[in-house]
């Protein structure tokens, strides 16, 4: 009952374009806080946002074109949504964006690029970022190989939970990668 109060308010305050209440609406879409789930009406809502410069709203819609779920798979415009929210600071976005270059959905493969997004979102503290830099630095994927930089970042993502980056750390010997081996203390993060 509630919901519905509230979100027939931020359905007018969307439609008058206020910023924060169309991502708020497309969040109620997406989810059915108050409205029927319609993921379609999501999407529209989302966009609206997206392109008056919300990175909340830029890194959804670069979900959604990387999901292929409700709008059509497509890494390129997946890869312009998530730059765009990078850009602007979103972490998630700037990780999404590394993946897609890491894996040579947006582009061909490119660790160089990769890295540098994921080295954006690691300093913001998303442990998976962390996890991946530190891989981009033990492989030597777009950055220098450095065994002691790696670890720094499996320390930081180990920290938040991030449990392949404390196995990496633990024990070592689960590292597929032709590459060095970090030996370094379980108790040392």
């Amino acid at each position: 009952m509630a919901y519905d109060c509230l979100f027939e308010d931020l359905l007018d305050l969307a439609k008058n374009g206020v910023v924060g209440a169309q991502y708020d609406v497309g969040f109620c879409c997406e989810y059915g806080y108050g409205v029927r789930r319609n993921l379609k009406k999501a999407v529209k809502w989302y966009k609206r946002a997206a392109e008056r410069g919300l990175a909340a709203a830029q890194f959804k819609l670069g979900h959604f074109c990387s999901e292929g779920t409700v709008l059509e798979q497509n890494f390129d415009e997946a890869a312009k949504w998530f730059r765009l929210a990078a850009e602007q600071g979103h972490d998630a976005a700037a990780y999404s964006l590394g993946r897609l270059y890491a894996e040579g959905k947006c582009s061909k493969r490119n660790y160089r690029q990769a890295a540098k997004w994921f080295r954006k979102a690691a300093v913001q503290g998303h442990p998976g970022a962390q996890y991946s830099l530190g891989m981009c630095y033990l492989t030597g994927n777009g950055l220098k190989q450095n065994s002691k930089k790696a670890a720094k970042w499996f320390r930081k993502a180990a920290a938040q939970g991030h449990i392949t980056a404390a196995i990496m750390l633990i024990k070592p010997e689960h590292n597929t990668h032709p590459c060095p081996i970090i030996k370094i203390s379980p108790y040392s993060f």
